[in-house]
C-alpha cells in the first residue's frame, strides 16, 4: 500500500529516489547475486522502490507480481489477529509510511 504514496509530496520523491539508490548501491556491491536471482538491467535502470522491487525483491522471493509481493508481506491482516494489548505508534506526516497508506479500517 505505502509505494502508492510514496511519490505524491516533493519530500516523499526525494525519499523514494534515495531509498531506491540506497537498494542500487547495494545491488552493486552483490552484483553476481542480484545478476542471478533478479533482473540487473531493471534493477540499475530502477526509478523508485517499487521498480527495484517488481524487478528484484518479487523475484528473490518468488512472488508473480509485486503487487502480490506487497499484499502478501504486509502485516495489516496479521495485525487483527493479535491476542494481547498492541500498540502502534506512526507520525501522521511520515514521509514513508503515509497516513493514506495505513488501513485503519483493516487494523
Amino acid at each position: 500500500i505505502t509505494d502508492r504514496f510514496i511519490t505524491r509530496a516533493p519530500v516523499q520523491k526525494f525519499y523514494d529516489k534515495a531509498l531506491t539508490g540506497g537498494l542500487q548501491d547495494y545491488a552493486k556491491l552483490h552484483q553476481p547475486l542480484f545478476s542471478r536471482l533478479g533482473n540487473w538491467e531493471g534493477i540499475m535502470k530502477a526509478l523508485s522502490i517499487r521498480d527495484f522491487d517488481d524487478h528484484a525483491t518479487r523475484l528473490f522471493a518468488k512472488y508473480e507480481t509485486v503487487d502480490t509481493y506487497y499484499r502478501r508481506c504486509s502485516s495489516t491482516p496479521y495485525v487483527k489477529s493479535v491476542s494481547i494489548p498492541l500498540l502502534c505508534i506512526s507520525a501522521l506526516d511520515d514521509p514513508v509510511c503515509t497516513k493514506e497508506a495505513i488501513p485503519w479500517d483493516e487494523c
